[in-house]
C-alpha cells in the first residue's frame, strides 16, 4: 500500500525544525559540506554567483556606465534639498527678502524637474538593459538545454525545465535592480549623507553611523539565513510545476483509476506547504523591517536629543538640526531600500544560482574540433565492438557487431529491455558509445558534424508526438523548405492524404496538443509523412505499428513497402510478421546479439528467433481458433 503524504502542517514543522532560523549555523555548515562534494565548490558561494552575474554585463558596459552616472547626478540633485532647508532657515528667511525667497524656490523647482527627468531616463535604460539580458539568457538556456544528456532532461522533468527557462530567467534579470542597481544607488546616497553629516557635526554623525552598522549587521545575518531558504522555495515550485505537467499529461490514466481525489489532495498539500514556507519567509522579512524602523526611530530621537542639547548650548543652529534629520533619512533610506527588496533579492539570487548551475551542466554530445561534414553515405553503417553503459551503471550493450549496407532493411527484434531502442539512440547519436565505435563509410560518427549527420536520418516512434498546430505544420516540421508538391507526395505515400482530404480545413486543420483530435492510426501516418518529407537516407522505425488496429497497420505496412525501396532502414518490432521481408534480422537480448540473418535463415537455425516466431504464430492461431469457435456457436444459436 502506498503511504499517503504527510499533511502540510506536519511537513512544515519538520522543515522548520531542520532548516529554521534557529538552525542558521547548521544550515551554513551543511551548505559548505554540499559545496565540498562538488569539484567546483566555489560555485556554491554567493559571492561567486554575484561576480559571475556582473561579468555577464561586460558587453553592456556603456549602458551600465550611463545608468550609474544618471543615478549619481540624480542623487546629487536630491542632496540639494536638505542643504537648501538649512540655507532657507538660517539665512534667507531671517532676511525677509521675498525676491531672494522666490529665486531660491524657482531654483528648487528646476532642480526637482531635472531630478524627475534623470529618474525616468535611468529607469528607461535599465529596462532596456534588463530586457536584452533576459532575452539573451533565455536563448542561451534554450540552446544549452538542447545539448544536455537525455538522462539529465528526464531528471529535471518538463515542469522543472519550464520553470528554469521562464521563471528563473525572469528572476535572474530582477537581480540587476534588487542586487546591483539598488545597492549601488543606496551606496551613493549613504556616502553623500555621511559626508554631509560630517560637515555639519561629526559627533552627531557618529551616533547615526553606529546605528547604521547595527542595521548592516542585521541585514547580513538575515541574508545568510534566507539565501538557502529561497533556493529551497524555488525547488519546491519547480517540483509542483513538474507534478502539474505530469498530472495533466496523464489525465486519462488518473481518471481511469479514479485517482482525482488523491491527486487533488497531494496538490493541496504541496501548495499549502509552499504557502507556509512563504509565510515563514514573510515573517522573517517583516521582523527585520520592524527592527529597521525601530532603530531608525531611536536614531531620530537621539539626534533631536543630542542636537537639541547642542542648540541650547549655542553650538548648533536650527537649520543644522533640520539637515541632520533630513540626511538621517538619507542614511537609513539605502538600508531600507535593500530591506524592502530583500525577499525579492533572495529570490533573484536563488534564480541566478539555478540558472548558472544549469548552464554549467556539461553536454555529453558535442562536435569535436575539425569535424567533417557529410551529405550522404555510400557503403553503410558499422557497429564495431560497441559497449554502452548508462550513467547509473546499467550495461545496455555488450560487444555489439553488425553492418547495415546502404539501401537495405535491418530489423532489430528481441525481448523488451534487450537493448533495441538503445541501439537506435546510438545510431542517432543521442548517446555516445562507452567503448568501440559506430562508423559511416569507415568514418567514426563522433568525427562527423552532428547536425550534418542527423540530417541524413528520420525517426518514427511508437509513442507519436505531434505539435499543437495544423497538419501542414506538423508534416513540414521534417523539412521546412519542402514544396506543396513534396508535402502532398509524402502524405500520399504515408496513406494520410485520404483522411486529410476529407477534413473541413484539410491540411490546415488544427489537431490540438499532441494530436488529440486524431486517432492513433492517423497520428502514426502523419508522423510517417513527417519523416518521409525529409527524404532521409536512413529511416528508423521504433515500434511504429505496435499499437495500431489492423486497418491502420495494413495501410502503414503498404506504405512501408514503398518506402523501403532503395532506402536504408532500421526497424524495431515485436510483431515478427511485420519484418519477415527484412534483408537482415538481428536478435538482441540483454545487450548481446544472439543471432543474425534473414527470416528463413534464422528459422533454419532453430534458435531464439525460431522460438519467438513459433510462439507468436501459435498465439495468432489460438486467437483465430477462438474467434472461429465463437462465430460457429453464434451461427448455431441463430439457426436454432
Amino acid at each position: 500500500m502506498v503511504p499517503p503524504k504527510q499533511n502540510s502542517r506536519r511537513r512544515y514543522y519538520d522543515f522548520i525544525k531542520a532548516k529554521g532560523i534557529l538552525k542558521f549555523k547548521k544550515n551554513l555548515e551543511e551548505e559548505k559540506k554540499d559545496s565540498a562534494k562538488d569539484e567546483n565548490a566555489v560555485r556554491k558561494n554567493a559571492g561567486y554567483y554575484l561576480w559571475r552575474y556582473i561579468s555577464e554585463f561586460r558587453e553592456h558596459r556603456s549602458k551600465i556606465i550611463l545608468i550609474i552616472l544618471l543615478g549619481l547626478f540624480n542623487s546629487l540633485l536630491g542632496a540639494l534639498f536638505p542643504w537648501t532647508s538649512k540655507v532657507m532657515i538660517d539665512y534667507i528667511l531671517p532676511q525677509k527678502n521675498i525676491v531672494l525667497l522666490s529665486s531660491a524656490c524657482l531654483a528648487l523647482l528646476v532642480s526637482a524637474a531635472m531630478q524627475r527627468l534623470l529618474t525616468f531616463s535611468k529607469d528607461y535604460y535599465s529596462q532596456i538593459l534588463l530586457g536584452r539580458f533576459v532575452l539573451g539568457l533565455k536563448q542561451r538556456q534554450m540552446e544549452h538545454l538542447n545539448t544536455l544528456p537525455l538522462v539529465e532532461l528526464q531528471k529535471m522533468k518538463i515542469g522543472g525545465i519550464i520553470s528554469r527557462l521562464q521563471d528563473d530567467s525572469e528572476g535572474s534579470g530582477n537581480l540587476l535592480f534588487n542586487g546591483l542597481l539598488t545597492p549601488f544607488n543606496a551606496l551613493i546616497m549613504f556616502l553623500i549623507a555621511i559626508i554631509s553629516l560630517l560637515v555639519v557635526n561629526w559627533k552627531v554623525m557618529l551616533i547615526c553611523f553606529i546605528f547604521c552598522m547595527i542595521m548592516f549587521g542585521i541585514t547580513y545575518f538575515v541574508f545568510n539565513i534566507m539565501r538557502p531558504f529561497q533556493r529551497s522555495l524555488r525547488q519546491d515550485r519547480a517540483l509542483i510545476n513538474a507534478g502539474l505537467a505530469e498530472t495533466f499529461g496523464g489525465i486519462q490514466v488518473i481518471r481511469s483509476f479514479r485517482r482525482e481525489n488523491t491527486i487533488r489532495k497531494d496538490y493541496g498539500t504541496d501548495i499549502n506547504l509552499l504557502w507556509r514556507k512563504s509565510l515563514y519567509s514573510f515573517v522573517i522579512g517583516s521582523s527585520v523591517h520592524i527592527g529597521a524602523w525601530t532603530v531608525f526611530s531611536i536614531t531620530e530621537i537621539s539626534i533631536w536629543l543630542v542636537g537639541g542639547y547642542f542648540f541650547i548650548n549655542g553650538t548648533l543652529s536650527v537649520g543644522s538640526i533640520v539637515v541632520f534629520i533630513s540626511f538621517t533619512q538619507w542614511l537609513f533610506q539605502p538600508i531600507f531600500q535593500i530591506m524592502f527588496s530583500f525577499s525579492e533579492m533572495q529570490k533573484s539570487m536563488a534564480c541566478v544560482e539555478r540558472t548558472f548551475d544549469l548552464l554549467d551542466m556539461k553536454p555529453d554530445i558535442v562536435d569535436k574540433e575539425n569535424t567533417s561534414n557529410i551529405v550522404s553515405f555510400n557503403e553503410g553503417i558499422k557497429f564495431d565492438n560497441v559497449d554502452f553503459v548508462y550513467p547509473d551503471g546499467t550495461k545496455a550493450l555488450d560487444n555489439v557487431n553488425f553492418f547495415i549496407p546502404k539501401g537495405k532493411v535491418m530489423a532489430l527484434v528481441g525481448p523488451s529491455g534487450g537493448g533495441k531502442t538503445t541501439l537506435s539512440n546510438i545510431v542517432l547519436r543521442f548517446y555516445d558509445v562507452s567503448s568501440g565505435s559506430v562508423s559511416v563509410d569507415g568514418t567514426d560518427i563522433r568525427n562527423l558534424s552532428l547536425s550534418c549527420y542527423r540530417s541524413l536520418m528520420s525517426l518514427v516512434l511508437q509513442d507519436v508526438f505531434l505539435f499543437d498546430g495544423t497538419i501542414r505544420e506538423n508534416i513540414l516540421f521534417g523539412n521546412r523548405n519542402a514544396s506543396e508538391k513534396e508535402l502532398l507526395h509524402a502524405a500520399e505515400v504515408a496513406h494520410c492524404h485520404e483522411f486529410i482530404d476529407k477534413l473541413k480545413d484539410k491540411y490546415d486543420t488544427v489537431i490540438g496538443e499532441r494530436g488529440v483530435k486524431l486517432s492513433g492510426g492517423q497520428k502514426q501516418r502523419i508522423a510517417l509523412a513527417r519523416a518521409l518529407i525529409a527524404n532521409p537516407q536512413l529511416l528508423i522505425l521504433d515500434e511504429a505499428t505496435s499499437n495500431l488496429d489492423s486497418e491502420s497497420e495494413g495501410l502503414i505496412q503498404d506504405a512501408l513497402k514503398k518506402i523501403f525501396r532503395d532506402r536504408t532502414t532500421i526497424v524495431i518490432a515485436h510483431r515478427l510478421s511485420t519484418i519477415i521481408d527484412a534483408d537482415s534480422i538481428v536478435v538482441i537480448d540483454k545487450g548481446r546479439i544472439l543471432e543474425q540473418g534473414s527470416h528463413f535463415e534464422l528459422l533454419e537455425k532453430k534458435g531464439k528467433y525460431f522460438d519467438m516466431y513459433n510462439k507468436q504464430m501459435e498465439k495468432s492461431k489460438s486467437i483465430q481458433n477462438l474467434w472461429n469457435a465463437e462465430s460457429a456457436a453464434q451461427e448455431e444459436e441463430e439457426e436454432k
